[in-house]
Protein backbone atom coordinates (compact mmCIF):
# COMPACT_ATOMS: atom_id res chain seq x y z
CA UNK A 1 0.00 0.00 0.00
CA UNK A 2 1.60 3.36 -0.92
CA UNK A 3 2.53 6.24 1.55
CA UNK A 4 -0.37 8.43 0.12
CA UNK A 5 -3.18 5.56 0.88
CA UNK A 6 -1.59 5.18 4.52
CA UNK A 7 -2.05 8.43 5.37
CA UNK A 8 -5.65 8.71 4.25
CA UNK A 9 -6.71 5.90 5.81
CA UNK A 10 -5.13 7.48 9.32
CA UNK A 11 -7.09 10.46 8.48
CA UNK A 12 -10.20 8.70 7.51
CA UNK A 13 -9.83 6.45 10.92
CA UNK A 14 -9.25 10.08 12.72
CA UNK A 15 -12.21 11.77 11.25
CA UNK A 16 -14.49 8.92 12.24
CA UNK A 17 -13.64 8.65 15.86
CA UNK A 18 -14.28 12.52 16.04
CA UNK A 19 -17.32 11.78 14.37
CA UNK A 20 -18.43 9.79 17.10
CA UNK A 21 -17.36 11.58 20.09
CA UNK A 22 -19.16 15.16 18.72
CA UNK A 23 -22.28 13.72 17.92
CA UNK A 24 -25.23 13.26 20.85
CA UNK A 25 -25.77 9.04 21.47
CA UNK A 26 -29.40 10.32 18.74
CA UNK A 27 -26.92 11.43 16.13
CA UNK A 28 -27.83 14.69 16.13
CA UNK A 29 -25.28 17.54 15.83
CA UNK A 30 -23.21 18.36 18.41
CA UNK A 31 -23.76 20.97 21.08
CA UNK A 32 -21.76 24.82 20.58
CA UNK A 33 -18.34 24.08 21.34
CA UNK A 34 -18.66 20.41 21.11
CA UNK A 35 -15.83 19.72 18.54
CA UNK A 36 -12.20 19.60 18.27
CA UNK A 37 -11.11 20.94 14.94
CA UNK A 38 -9.83 23.92 16.54
CA UNK A 39 -8.06 26.84 14.38
CA UNK A 40 -8.58 29.25 13.07
CA UNK A 41 -8.91 28.28 9.58
CA UNK A 42 -9.61 30.67 6.28
CA UNK A 43 -11.82 30.22 3.23
CA UNK A 44 -10.89 31.68 0.48
CA UNK A 45 -13.38 32.34 -2.92
CA UNK A 46 -13.81 34.88 -5.36
CA UNK A 47 -14.83 38.23 -4.46
CA UNK A 48 -18.59 38.36 -6.80
CA UNK A 49 -21.45 38.29 -4.69
CA UNK A 50 -23.32 35.32 -5.87
CA UNK A 51 -26.40 32.93 -4.50
CA UNK A 52 -23.62 30.17 -5.38
CA UNK A 53 -21.75 30.88 -1.58
CA UNK A 54 -24.97 30.54 0.22
CA UNK A 55 -24.38 27.25 1.77
CA UNK A 56 -21.28 28.51 3.22
CA UNK A 57 -22.64 31.75 3.84
CA UNK A 58 -25.73 30.16 6.47
CA UNK A 59 -22.78 28.32 7.85
CA UNK A 60 -21.38 31.63 8.70
CA UNK A 61 -24.19 33.70 9.84
CA UNK A 62 -26.35 30.81 11.51
CA UNK A 63 -23.33 29.75 13.58
CA UNK A 64 -23.00 26.28 12.18
CA UNK A 65 -19.12 26.15 12.07
CA UNK A 66 -18.87 27.42 15.45
CA UNK A 67 -21.05 24.94 16.66
CA UNK A 68 -19.34 22.09 15.08
CA UNK A 69 -16.04 23.33 17.38
CA UNK A 70 -14.51 24.51 14.25
CA UNK A 71 -12.76 28.53 14.07
CA UNK A 72 -13.16 29.10 10.50
CA UNK A 73 -12.64 32.76 8.62
CA UNK A 74 -14.41 33.63 5.49
CA UNK A 75 -12.26 35.63 2.91
CA UNK A 76 -12.57 37.25 -0.56
CA UNK A 77 -9.97 37.58 -3.14
CA UNK A 78 -10.17 39.81 -6.34
CA UNK A 79 -9.55 37.50 -9.16
CA UNK A 80 -11.92 34.66 -10.65
CA UNK A 81 -9.47 31.44 -10.02
CA UNK A 82 -8.54 31.83 -6.06
CA UNK A 83 -6.81 27.96 -5.59
CA UNK A 84 -3.82 28.35 -6.15
CA UNK A 85 -4.34 30.88 -3.05
CA UNK A 86 -4.32 28.04 -1.17
CA UNK A 87 -1.63 26.14 -2.55
CA UNK A 88 0.44 29.02 -1.80
CA UNK A 89 -0.47 28.43 2.09
CA UNK A 90 -2.45 31.63 2.20
CA UNK A 91 -5.40 30.07 2.69
CA UNK A 92 -6.84 26.76 4.58
CA UNK A 93 -9.36 25.52 2.34
CA UNK A 94 -11.49 26.95 -1.14
CA UNK A 95 -14.76 27.19 -1.90
CA UNK A 96 -15.13 26.96 -5.60
CA UNK A 97 -15.11 24.73 -8.87
CA UNK A 98 -13.82 20.98 -8.77
CA UNK A 99 -12.44 21.93 -11.72
CA UNK A 100 -9.94 24.43 -10.50
CA UNK A 101 -8.60 21.92 -8.34
CA UNK A 102 -8.91 19.02 -11.07
CA UNK A 103 -6.58 21.48 -13.26
CA UNK A 104 -4.37 21.83 -9.89
CA UNK A 105 -3.53 17.98 -9.80
CA UNK A 106 -3.22 17.46 -13.35
CA UNK A 107 -0.02 19.53 -13.62
CA UNK A 108 1.39 18.23 -10.17
CA UNK A 109 -0.01 20.62 -7.33
CA UNK A 110 -2.87 17.94 -6.10
CA UNK A 111 -5.86 19.29 -4.03
CA UNK A 112 -8.97 17.42 -2.49
CA UNK A 113 -12.68 18.69 -3.13
CA UNK A 114 -14.49 17.05 -0.25
CA UNK A 115 -17.69 18.71 0.48
CA UNK A 116 -20.45 19.60 -1.98
CA UNK A 117 -22.67 22.52 -1.97
CA UNK A 118 -24.12 23.67 -5.38
CA UNK A 119 -25.34 21.15 -8.41
CA UNK A 120 -26.20 23.33 -11.13
CA UNK A 121 -23.60 25.20 -13.05
CA UNK A 122 -25.06 28.38 -12.27
CA UNK A 123 -23.03 30.52 -14.23
CA UNK A 124 -25.39 32.05 -16.70
CA UNK A 125 -24.18 33.95 -20.20
CA UNK A 126 -25.89 37.57 -20.71
CA UNK A 127 -25.61 39.77 -23.71
CA UNK A 128 -26.82 43.25 -24.46
CA UNK A 129 -30.08 43.54 -26.78
CA UNK A 130 -28.31 45.23 -29.39
CA UNK A 131 -26.35 41.85 -29.53
CA UNK A 132 -29.20 39.11 -29.11
CA UNK A 133 -31.23 41.08 -31.89
CA UNK A 134 -27.85 41.62 -34.52
CA UNK A 135 -27.34 37.41 -34.62
CA UNK A 136 -31.03 37.06 -34.72
CA UNK A 137 -31.83 35.34 -31.99
CA UNK A 138 -35.39 34.54 -30.38
CA UNK A 139 -36.53 33.06 -27.30
CA UNK A 140 -36.93 29.62 -28.98
CA UNK A 141 -33.44 29.53 -30.41
CA UNK A 142 -31.41 26.02 -29.46
CA UNK A 143 -28.55 25.83 -27.52
CA UNK A 144 -26.56 25.16 -31.10
CA UNK A 145 -28.16 28.04 -32.77
CA UNK A 146 -27.12 30.81 -29.31
CA UNK A 147 -23.41 28.93 -29.21
CA UNK A 148 -23.14 29.92 -32.64
CA UNK A 149 -24.11 33.37 -32.24
CA UNK A 150 -21.27 33.92 -30.55
CA UNK A 151 -18.76 34.82 -33.15
CA UNK A 152 -17.45 38.29 -33.69
CA UNK A 153 -18.73 38.31 -29.73
CA UNK A 154 -16.74 40.16 -26.95
CA UNK A 155 -17.60 38.30 -23.79
CA UNK A 156 -16.21 38.87 -20.16
CA UNK A 157 -14.81 36.46 -17.54
CA UNK A 158 -13.84 36.79 -14.56
CA UNK A 159 -10.69 35.54 -15.13
CA UNK A 160 -8.44 32.97 -17.63
CA UNK A 161 -9.37 29.78 -16.87
CA UNK A 162 -11.95 30.37 -14.33
CA UNK A 163 -15.52 28.66 -15.06
CA UNK A 164 -17.05 31.61 -16.49
CA UNK A 165 -14.04 31.38 -19.03
CA UNK A 166 -13.99 27.54 -19.51
CA UNK A 167 -18.12 28.53 -19.71
CA UNK A 168 -17.55 30.66 -22.95
CA UNK A 169 -15.29 28.18 -24.27
CA UNK A 170 -17.39 25.03 -23.86
CA UNK A 171 -20.31 26.80 -25.25
CA UNK A 172 -18.66 28.30 -27.94
CA UNK A 173 -16.84 25.09 -29.43
CA UNK A 174 -18.68 21.76 -28.68
CA UNK A 175 -22.58 24.30 -29.20
CA UNK A 176 -21.90 26.60 -31.65
CA UNK A 177 -18.87 24.60 -33.43
CA UNK A 178 -16.73 27.72 -33.39
CA UNK A 179 -13.09 28.12 -32.02
CA UNK A 180 -13.00 30.48 -28.94
CA UNK A 181 -9.12 31.32 -29.72
CA UNK A 182 -10.23 33.06 -33.25
CA UNK A 183 -14.14 33.32 -33.41
CA UNK A 184 -14.55 35.55 -30.26
CA UNK A 185 -12.91 37.52 -27.56
CA UNK A 186 -13.09 36.51 -24.19
CA UNK A 187 -11.85 39.38 -21.97
CA UNK A 188 -10.90 38.72 -18.25
CA UNK A 189 -12.42 41.43 -16.02
CA UNK A 190 -11.45 41.21 -12.20
CA UNK A 191 -13.07 42.86 -9.32
CA UNK A 192 -17.12 40.77 -9.90
CA UNK A 193 -20.11 42.33 -11.30
CA UNK A 194 -19.84 46.04 -10.85
CA UNK A 195 -16.56 45.97 -13.11
CA UNK A 196 -18.36 43.78 -15.70
CA UNK A 197 -21.64 45.94 -15.69
CA UNK A 198 -19.44 49.11 -16.03
CA UNK A 199 -17.67 47.71 -19.57
CA UNK A 200 -21.54 46.77 -21.15
CA UNK A 201 -22.64 50.37 -20.54
CA UNK A 202 -19.54 51.86 -21.78
CA UNK A 203 -20.18 48.79 -25.15
CA UNK A 204 -16.64 47.96 -24.13
CA UNK A 205 -17.91 44.53 -24.00
CA UNK A 206 -20.99 42.69 -25.73
CA UNK A 207 -21.77 40.38 -22.87
CA UNK A 208 -20.57 38.47 -19.97
CA UNK A 209 -20.22 34.75 -17.97
CA UNK A 210 -21.31 35.41 -14.44
CA UNK A 211 -23.20 33.96 -11.57
CA UNK A 212 -26.57 35.13 -10.01
CA UNK A 213 -27.48 37.89 -8.92
CA UNK A 214 -25.03 39.88 -11.35
CA UNK A 215 -26.61 38.08 -14.18
CA UNK A 216 -30.52 39.54 -12.99
CA UNK A 217 -28.64 42.84 -12.37
CA UNK A 218 -28.03 42.74 -15.87
CA UNK A 219 -31.18 41.79 -17.34
CA UNK A 220 -33.33 44.57 -15.36
CA UNK A 221 -31.25 48.24 -14.91
CA UNK A 222 -29.04 47.43 -18.50
CA UNK A 223 -31.76 45.23 -20.79
CA UNK A 224 -29.41 42.37 -21.48
CA UNK A 225 -30.72 39.03 -22.91
CA UNK A 226 -29.76 35.68 -21.79
CA UNK A 227 -27.67 33.65 -23.92
CA UNK A 228 -27.44 30.79 -21.85
CA UNK A 229 -30.15 30.36 -18.45
CA UNK A 230 -27.99 27.88 -16.39
CA UNK A 231 -30.15 27.55 -13.69
CA UNK A 232 -33.27 27.14 -15.92
CA UNK A 233 -32.35 25.35 -18.73
CA UNK A 234 -28.81 24.00 -18.53
CA UNK A 235 -27.29 22.51 -21.35
CA UNK A 236 -27.93 18.81 -21.13
CA UNK A 237 -24.37 17.52 -20.20
CA UNK A 238 -24.22 19.70 -17.27
CA UNK A 239 -27.20 18.98 -15.68
CA UNK A 240 -26.57 18.20 -11.85
CA UNK A 241 -22.94 19.38 -12.10
CA UNK A 242 -21.04 19.69 -8.87
CA UNK A 243 -19.94 23.15 -9.45
CA UNK A 244 -19.37 24.78 -6.40
CA UNK A 245 -16.91 22.23 -3.65
CA UNK A 246 -14.87 22.66 -0.49
CA UNK A 247 -11.45 21.43 -1.41
CA UNK A 248 -7.76 21.92 0.67
CA UNK A 249 -4.51 20.42 -0.11
CA UNK A 250 -3.96 16.97 0.24
CA UNK A 251 -1.18 16.95 3.38
CA UNK A 252 -4.22 19.54 4.92
CA UNK A 253 -6.80 16.39 4.80
CA UNK A 254 -4.15 14.13 5.45
CA UNK A 255 -3.50 15.91 8.77
CA UNK A 256 -6.23 17.62 10.33
CA UNK A 257 -9.09 15.15 9.86
CA UNK A 258 -11.04 16.94 12.42
CA UNK A 259 -11.23 20.26 10.74
CA UNK A 260 -12.64 18.45 7.55
CA UNK A 261 -15.18 16.57 9.55
CA UNK A 262 -16.91 19.85 11.21
CA UNK A 263 -16.72 21.38 8.25
CA UNK A 264 -18.75 18.90 6.47
CA UNK A 265 -21.18 18.85 9.60
CA UNK A 266 -21.65 22.72 9.41
CA UNK A 267 -21.93 22.40 5.74
CA UNK A 268 -24.47 19.69 5.76
CA UNK A 269 -26.56 22.02 8.18
CA UNK A 270 -26.68 24.57 5.81
CA UNK A 271 -27.97 22.56 3.04
CA UNK A 272 -30.72 21.16 5.61
CA UNK A 273 -31.32 24.75 6.38
CA UNK A 274 -31.73 25.66 2.74
CA UNK A 275 -34.11 22.61 2.03
CA UNK A 276 -36.34 23.20 4.82
CA UNK A 277 -36.76 26.71 5.99
CA UNK A 278 -36.78 28.45 2.29
CA UNK A 279 -38.59 31.51 4.14
CA UNK A 280 -36.20 31.97 6.51
CA UNK A 281 -33.38 31.29 4.32
CA UNK A 282 -34.86 34.05 1.81
CA UNK A 283 -34.54 36.84 4.56
CA UNK A 284 -31.06 35.51 5.46
CA UNK A 285 -29.58 36.35 2.13
CA UNK A 286 -32.03 39.72 1.29
CA UNK A 287 -29.77 40.79 4.34
CA UNK A 288 -26.38 40.05 2.91
CA UNK A 289 -27.85 41.16 -0.95
CA UNK A 290 -28.86 44.69 0.44
CA UNK A 291 -27.35 46.44 -2.83
CA UNK A 292 -29.66 44.49 -4.74
CA UNK A 293 -33.31 45.79 -5.89
CA UNK A 294 -35.97 44.11 -3.62
CA UNK A 295 -37.74 43.03 -7.20
CA UNK A 296 -34.34 41.74 -8.79
CA UNK A 297 -33.70 39.89 -5.76
CA UNK A 298 -36.65 37.82 -5.61
CA UNK A 299 -36.77 37.15 -9.29
CA UNK A 300 -32.74 35.91 -8.48
CA UNK A 301 -33.60 33.80 -4.98
CA UNK A 302 -36.84 32.08 -6.58
CA UNK A 303 -34.18 31.32 -9.93
CA UNK A 304 -31.70 29.81 -7.47
CA UNK A 305 -33.59 27.98 -4.76
CA UNK A 306 -33.41 24.55 -6.79
CA UNK A 307 -29.15 24.59 -7.33
CA UNK A 308 -28.24 23.89 -3.89
CA UNK A 309 -27.63 20.00 -3.22
CA UNK A 310 -29.28 17.94 -0.70
CA UNK A 311 -26.06 16.09 0.44
CA UNK A 312 -22.51 17.09 0.93
CA UNK A 313 -21.42 13.77 -0.53
CA UNK A 314 -19.92 13.86 -3.83
CA UNK A 315 -20.37 11.21 -6.40
CA UNK A 316 -18.61 9.29 -8.92
CA UNK A 317 -20.87 10.55 -11.59
CA UNK A 318 -20.22 14.15 -10.78
CA UNK A 319 -16.98 13.00 -10.37
CA UNK A 320 -16.73 11.95 -14.25
CA UNK A 321 -19.00 14.98 -15.25
CA UNK A 322 -16.45 17.79 -13.78
CA UNK A 323 -13.49 15.30 -15.08
CA UNK A 324 -14.71 15.74 -18.57
CA UNK A 325 -15.71 18.99 -18.67
CA UNK A 326 -11.58 19.96 -17.36
CA UNK A 327 -10.56 17.12 -20.03
CA UNK A 328 -12.66 18.80 -22.56
CA UNK A 329 -11.78 22.58 -21.23
CA UNK A 330 -7.81 21.72 -22.12
CA UNK A 331 -8.11 20.45 -25.57
CA UNK A 332 -10.33 23.39 -27.01
CA UNK A 333 -7.26 25.66 -25.66
CA UNK A 334 -4.84 23.03 -27.38
CA UNK A 335 -3.06 21.88 -23.85
CA UNK A 336 -2.78 18.20 -25.10
CA UNK A 337 -0.76 17.02 -22.56
CA UNK A 338 -2.32 18.39 -19.87
CA UNK A 339 -5.85 17.23 -21.28
CA UNK A 340 -3.80 13.60 -21.27
CA UNK A 341 -2.98 14.03 -17.75
CA UNK A 342 -6.80 15.33 -16.80
CA UNK A 343 -7.92 12.36 -18.20
CA UNK A 344 -6.04 10.12 -16.01
CA UNK A 345 -7.15 11.79 -12.99
CA UNK A 346 -9.35 9.23 -10.92
CA UNK A 347 -11.96 9.31 -8.03
CA UNK A 348 -9.65 9.37 -5.19
CA UNK A 349 -6.78 11.66 -7.06
CA UNK A 350 -8.72 14.56 -6.10
CA UNK A 351 -12.17 13.51 -4.36
CA UNK A 352 -12.89 12.47 -0.79
CA UNK A 353 -16.05 11.19 -0.17
CA UNK A 354 -15.42 9.20 2.31
CA UNK A 355 -15.62 11.75 5.79
CA UNK A 356 -18.90 13.63 4.10
CA UNK A 357 -20.32 10.25 4.15
CA UNK A 358 -19.38 10.03 7.98
CA UNK A 359 -20.75 13.46 8.65
CA UNK A 360 -24.00 13.44 6.37
CA UNK A 361 -24.50 10.29 8.42
CA UNK A 362 -24.38 11.64 11.99
CA UNK A 363 -26.24 15.44 10.85
CA UNK A 364 -29.14 13.22 8.44
CA UNK A 365 -31.24 15.47 7.12
CA UNK A 366 -33.73 17.52 8.43
CA UNK A 367 -36.18 18.15 5.93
Amino acid sequence: MSRRNLLRLGALAGAGGLLAACSRPDGAPAASGGGNAGGPYTTIRSTATSFIWAPFLVAEKKGYFAEEGLQQNGKVAGQGVVANIVLAGDADFVVGSPMDTMKSTAVGQPLISFCGMVTTLATNIVISAEAFEKAGLSDSSTPEQRGAAMRGMQLASTGVASTPDLLIRYAASNLGKLDPNKDLKIVPIQGGGSAMLAAVKNKQIDGMAISSPISDQAISDLGMKYLFDMSKDPVQPLVGFPYIVASCKEDFLEKNPEAIASYCRAIQRSLNFIQAEKDEFHDLLAGIFTDIKPEVFKTAFESNYPIYGKSIVLTPEQFKQANEFVVTAFEINGSVSEAAAAEKIGFDDTWNATIAQQAFDKVGTSY
